[in-house]
């Protein structure tokens, strides 16, 4: 009687655990995790040609955590997309963002970004 009082418990310690939701830190990693997974996927299909669809998992990762890398992404595919002004608007959040997240290193690709946000200016400008 006492082993089968043991398993219920157990069990009941299992499907507990199972059941129950992940704590901060899990939750955190998940959504890392997913947001991880969703920039590699718009890598991919940014890299395939597929700009539409890589901008949504961009913009799918961003929701979930801000980051200068997504941001960029996002602007990049704006930028092929013809989106002008969110493609300058994100250029300009991705340097707000980074100078955010690492105060006093310059950004990468700082000079592509600086040309294009130049370039954009003018475009809209002459539309």
């Amino acid at each position: 009687m006492a082993t089968m009082l043991r398993r219920i418990v157990l069990m009941a310690g299992i499907f507990a655990a199972l059941t129950s939701p992940p704590l901060p830190a899990q939750a955190q990693n998940m959504e890392l995790k997913s947001a991880q997974e969703l920039y590699l996927e718009g890598r991919t299909l940014y890299q395939a040609g597929k700009i539409q669809n890589a901008l949504s998992k961009f913009e799918s990762a961003l929701r979930i955590v801000t980051r200068s890398s997504i941001i960029l992404s996002i602007a990049q595919c704006h930028r092929q997309l013809n989106h002008r002004k969110a493609a300058l608007s994100h250029y300009n959040l991705y340097l707000r963002e980074w100078e955010k997240q690492n105060s006093g290193k310059p950004a990468p690709f700082l000079a592509d970004v600086e040309q294009n946000i130049t370039a954009l200016k003018k475009e809209i400008k002459e539309e």
